[in-house]
Order: structure tokens, then C-alpha cells, then sequence
């Protein structure tokens, strides 16, 4: 998976001229002291811009200014982002360059960060001049990128559903493996068009349901809640993870998907640990009593 940032520096954003007004040109902000001496001496602040925690599509700007605190005129040639950093940085809205900074004016840089891909991107913006001391002086960019949660996995989960299965011995493949492992080859069973799935002319036996889906990554809190009738036996990746409802083949419904007898109210079920990155299988065992069967899954992606 490629991972690609883009970084915008706006240069002049903040400055106007005093003489002029807040309408002037953009203009270095002359605070020319008295008593400066020497060489242009070139003074870069901060010397790290931390964006902190940046989520994909909610760009974060930061700022940071070039000070001369010497006698003579400091003359800024260049301004960008180093070329040993590959994460698609960009900057925009460079003001012409050169720049001539006066003894003790200043010029503010903003640095806007809007990254596309979860990835972190540190970075660097390199400043060049006529200071005989420093001619080039970094400024590092540090941040943490994080996806958004997705509000629901549910659409991008495709649910395959068993036979009705009426053994006492759960399904295994060609290989041996147990309906519940992720490798397990679910190729034969029916894919569902989504769920909820029903039947309530039919009795005692089980359905098995899987769903596989791909994380870029963990992000935020995921919950599952169902609807379910009679019992249901939730794994995520092999593990078991709980069972709720009526024992097997008995009665008992899950959060009342008719009006049951016996009905268990289930919260949803906290599955974030259970998750990784890459590809992930959710699979339901459904036992069905007396009086047909019902089963509806969610699973949504809450801000942690």
C-alpha cells in the first residue's frame, strides 16, 4: 500500500505592511532595533512544528517565522522541503523569492498539513540564506496521522451462510478446518445479499454465517450488536468472543426480533481487540429452536 501526504506552506499569510495597512503588500514586519551589529544572523522558531494527532481529511496548520537578529540585510533564497523526506510534501502559495529581511524584521510561515493516507509523515522544511554562520537551516515536521473511524463496516462486510445443519458436529472443509478458523473455505455456501436473514417455518437444527472483511487499520472503538433468534455464538478471527440467547436448539431471543417468550436484552459487544490490520472474519454459529429462525449483525466503528 502506497501512503501519500501532501504538506502546503503558505508564506506572507500573516504579515502587512505598517506603513502601509492591513491592505498594503505583503510585506516582511520591519522591527528594525537599534544597536543591531554584525553579519545577518538568521533565528528560526520554532525549530519543530508538532501537529500532534492529525486525522485523514482535517488538515492542522502550523506556523513558524524567519527572524534576522544581525546588522545587515538577511537575504532568504530558497525555502522547501528537503528531498531526503519522499512523503509528497508540497508547498503552495510561496511567496517570490528571494526575500530581504532588515536588521530585526521578521517573516511567519505557515505550514498547512492535510494528509490523505494513514501513515505518519515527519518531515522537513529547509531554509537557505546569506547568514555566514547557518546558510541552512531545518525546521523538522513531526506528526501522527490516524484514519476516521468508519461509521459502519456492515456494507463492506458480505455475509456466506451454511446449509441448514441439522448434525450435532459443526461444519469442517475439504481440510479439516472448523467453520469458525479464518482460513476455513466457505466457498460453497450461499453469499446473502445482506443481512438481516430469516426462515421461521423450520426447527431444530443450526446455521453458520461468516463475513470477511480488510481493516487498513484499527481505528477508534468497533462494536457488534445483533437481533437474533434463538441463541448466537460470535467469533472474530478464531476466538470466541461470547454467546447470547437460548442455549442450543432452545428457545430464547436475542434483543426481541419478535415477541418472544424469553427474550435476552444483549448491549453491544466491544470486538476491537480481537481486530488487526489486514484481513479480519467474523463468524456467528445460530441455533434455532421451535419456532424458525432470525439473525441481524452490525458491526460500527465508534470514536474510542
Amino acid at each position: 500500500m502506497r501512503f501519500v501526504f501532501w504538506i502546503a506552506l503558505c508564506v506572507g499569510c500573516n504579515e502587512y505592511d505598517l506603513n502601509a495597512g492591513l491592505n498594503g503588500p505583503s510585506l516582511p514586519v520591519d522591527t528594525t532595533e537599534p544597536g543591531l551589529t554584525g553579519p545577518p544572523d538568521i533565528a528560526v522558531t520554532p525549530p519543530l512544528l508538532q501537529f500532534g494527532t492529525v486525522d485523514v481529511g482535517n488538515p492542522v496548520e502550523r506556523t513558524f517565522s524567519v527572524a534576522n537578529e544581525g546588522g545587515e540585510p538577511l537575504v532568504v533564497s530558497d525555502l522547501f522541503v528537503s528531498a531526503g523526506f519522499s512523503h509528497g510534501y508540497q508547498l503552495d502559495d510561496l511567496a517570490p523569492l528571494p526575500w530581504t529581511l532588515n536588521p530585526g524584521s521578521l517573516r511567519d510561515v505557515t505550514v498547512t498539513f492535510d494528509p490523505t493516507h494513514s501513515a505518519d509523515a515527519p518531515g522537513e522544511v529547509l531554509v537557505l540564506s546569506n547568514d555566514p554562520d547557518e546558510a541552512e537551516v531545518p525546521v523538522a515536521l513531526a506528526n501522527q496521522v490516524r484514519l476516521p473511524c468508519n461509521d459502519d463496516y456492515s456494507d463492506t462486510m458480505p455475509w456466506r451462510k451454511s446449509p441448514i445443519w441439522y448434525d450435532a458436529a459443526a461444519p469442517t472443509d475439504l481440510a479439516g478446518l472448523d467453520w469458525l478458523e479464518p482460513a476455513f473455505d466457505d466457498g460453497a455456501w450461499d453469499l446473502l445479499g445482506g443481512l438481516p436473514d430469516e426462515d421461521w417455518s423450520t426447527e431444530d437444527h443450526d446455521v453458520f454465517y461468516r463475513a470477511t472483511f480488510w481493516l487498513d487499520e484499527v481505528v477508534g472503538k468497533t462494536d457488534i450488536e445483533f437481533v437474533g433468534n434463538d441463541g448466537v455464538w460470535l467469533y472474530v478471527n478464531g476466538a470466541f468472543v461470547g454467546h447470547w440467547g437460548g442455549e442450543w436448539r432452545a428457545g430464547g431471543c436475542i434483543n426481541e426480533p419478535v415477541n418472544c417468550g424469553l427474550n435476552y436484552d444483549a448491549p453491544p459487544v466491544d470486538v476491537t481487540s480481537f481486530l488487526h490490520a489486514g484481513e479480519n472474519v467474523v463468524a456467528v454459529m445460530l441455533t434455532n429452536g421451535p419456532t424458525g429462525y432470525y439473525l441481524e449483525i452490525n458491526a460500527t466503528c465508534v470514536e474510542g
